[in-house]
């Protein structure tokens, strides 16, 4: 109970004081800025994040990000894609807004920050 009580708070200081200074590549697909957004985010190392999260996300005509449904085996892991996507801007590149798109999103101790 004190480990899911640590890691919420850590996440909620990090989501309230920090936040990702990652920069998109608009030349990259989309896939791989949505995964640099959630890996680049402090939170991420912060919380030791293991495992993955399967994301259902859709991108509006004015390039925001929306969380359909995210699918992960530990509650801290789904809540801190969640915050750190939702309503983030990304580039199209040639995609269409309004798809819904997969992926997933693996979180281990070799994550890179660096994916381009």
């Amino acid at each position: 109970m004190k480990a899911l009580f640590s890691a919420l708070l850590i996440l909620t200081t990090t989501l309230i004081y920090g936040g990702s200074d990652s920069t998109i590549n608009c030349e990259k697909p989309v896939i791989d800025n949505v995964k640099k957004i959630v890996l680049a985010d402090e939170a991420t190392y912060s919380l030791q994040l293991k495992g993955a999260a399967t994301v259902m996300f859709t991108v509006d005509e004015n390039n925001k990000v929306h969380i359909e449904s995210i699918q992960s085996s530990d509650f801290v892991t789904a809540f801190h894609v969640k915050h750190a996507l939702e309503g983030k801007v990304i580039c199209l590149n040639n995609m269409s807004s309004g798809t819904t798109y997969t992926i997933v999103i693996e979180f281990n101790d070799k994550t890179q920050v660096n994916l381009f």
